[in-house]
This record gives structure tokens, C-alpha cells and sequence, in this order.
């Protein structure tokens, strides 16, 4: 019997048996695979496909960072945090998952990400935005939701009328016919017509966060003009009723200090301050 690839002539016939079935210029006795040309003692190996290209006895497996996915399938062979497994980190830069996309979080869409933005479900607030004083607030994301209280009084700039002044805030006692509203109900006592217009309503609750109601205590009848201005005098509200009890909601007015003004055709009947919470 004929012996392939080994230059002797076994059966007389005046022939050598060689057998190179791919016609990649290796016999069949040492190539490994002799119905592939490309695979061949000469061959490049190519990693990771479980193919023996080199005839070398083994397949190249690379994984360089060992982390258990080869270098055809890790985005990132050297380095193990990285891989199809592996959790995403927001925001980083980084492809952990291999996935083609580095994960990025900015829910609010005002442009800062959520490693960034301290409320991310408020495009208000992110480090660019201003800073609404005494609010309680973090508008900037600086770790400080920033609050006025210029004169230490223990009364924050948006309901203390004279900031300046530590004599005047809201729990000051009204000093009459000194020209200062010490108490910033909007009033600077003169005489007892004054009081007579704060003993002519009743408003509760006051201070308030959604609404409050005003009860005339005289009867009045008749139309009458309800108006409402801010600390700095600005008119901020203005309607008319007719019955004694008025129900005022604050509708889109920020907290705070705001004076009231209730009169008639002929008089003023009542006057004085709700806190808006």
C-alpha cells in the first residue's frame, strides 16, 4: 500500500504518492486541515475564531485584560472593567458595556448632565442657573440655597421691608408718627384710623400657602375693590367683590410679604399684610 508524502515508492507503480488536496502547497501529512487553503503551516493565525489557521495545534484566544470576553468582542482588551457585562457609568465618556454608545443622563435637557446637575428633573436648577434668595433652593447646585438676611434680624430679605435695619421685620412693635412701618404691614402707624382699619377684617390663615380668606366684620355692603402690592409698592393683584367674605388663592405669586387694601367708593375699610409661604 502507497504511503503518501514520504518520496518512496511502495507499490512499484514508479510514483510517489503525494496528497495536497487545497493545492496550498502543503501535503496533507502536515497540514491540518487539507480542504482549506487557508489553513496551513505558512497561514496567519486569526485570534478568537477557534480555527487553527498556523497548524500549530492550538487556536489564538485573546484576551489580554482576562476578563472572561475576547479582544474580538471587548471594546477595551485591556482593561477589565470593560466588556459586554459590564454596568454603564453615566456621563464618564466611556463605552463599559461595549454597546457603541457611551451612556449619557441629562434628564431635564437644560444641557448639565446628572453627575452634575443637582435636580436633574428641573431644568431650573443646574450650575448655571440664578439664584433665588430664601426659597430654600439650591438654584446653582454650589451646595448653598442662598438666603438674605442682611441685618440678622432673624427675617430673610423677602419679608423683612428694611433689610438694613434689624428694628424693623414683621415681629417689630409699631412705633406711631415716627414715619417707619416697623412691623411691614405696609403701614406706618399715624393715628388710630389705621387701627381702626386692621380691627375691620378678620384674615385667616395668615400667614398662608394656598389661600386665605378676608371677612369683613362690619357688614359693609355694596361693591368693593380688593387690592394686593408687593414690599416694593407694586400692584400685584387687583378684583372686585361684593360679598362680605372674600377667598383669595395666590395663584402664581412667590412667597412672601404682600399688602392688602380693601375699600368702597366712599372709604377705605380695611388695610393690612399676609405672609405668603
Amino acid at each position: 500500500t502507497e504511503i503518501p508524502n514520504n518520496n518512496i515508492d511502495e507499490n512499484c507503480d514508479g510514483e510517489l504518492l503525494v496528497i495536497d488536496d487545497d493545492m496550498d502547497g502543503f501535503n496533507s501529512d502536515e497540514d491540518c486541515d487539507d480542504a482549506n487553503a487557508n489553513v496551513n503551516p505558512d497561514a496567519i493565525e486569526i485570534p478568537n475564531n477557534s480555527v487553527d489557521e498556523d497548524c500549530n495545534g492550538n487556536a489564538l484566544i485573546i484576551d489580554d485584560d482576562n476578563d472572561g470576553f475576547n479582544s474580538d468582542e471587548d471594546c477595551d482588551d485591556t482593561n477589565a472593567a470593560i466588556n459586554p457585562d459590564a454596568i454603564e457609568i453615566p456621563n464618564n465618556s466611556v463605552d463599559e458595556d461595549c454597546d457603541g454608545n457611551a451612556l449619557i443622563i441629562d434628564d431635564d435637557n437644560d444641557g448639565f448632565n446628572s453627575d452634575e446637575d443637582c435636580d436633574d428633573t428641573n431644568a431650573a436648577i443646574n450650575p448655571d442657573a440664578i439664584e433665588i434668595p430664601n426659597n430654600s433652593v439650591d438654584e446653582d447646585c454650589d451646595g448653598n440655597a442662598l438666603v438674605i438676611d442682611y441685618d440678622n434680624d432673624g427675617f430673610n430679605s423677602d419679608e423683612d421691608c428694611d433689610d438694613t435695619n434689624p428694628n424693623v421685620n414683621p415681629d417689630a412693635v409699631e412705633i406711631p408718627n415716627n414715619g417707619i412701618d416697623d412691623d411691614c404691614d405696609g403701614f406706618d402707624l399715624i393715628s388710630s384710623a389705621t387701627e381702626i382699619y386692621k380691627h375691620a377684617i378678620k384674615v385667616y390663615p395668615n400667614p398662608f400657602k394656598h389661600a386665605t380668606r378676608f371677612e369683613l366684620l362690619n357688614g359693609q355692603i355694596g361693591t368693593k375693590t380688593f387690592k394686593l402690592t408687593n414690599i416694593s409698592g407694586q400692584q400685584v393683584h387687583l378684583q372686585k367683590f361684593d360679598a362680605s367674605v372674600l377667598v383669595f388663592e395666590r395663584g402664581n405669586l412667590s412667597p412672601g410679604i404682600y399688602f392688602y387694601k380693601i375699600s368702597n367708593d366712599d372709604s377705605i375699610i380695611a388695610i393690612g399684610k399676609i405672609i405668603i409661604q
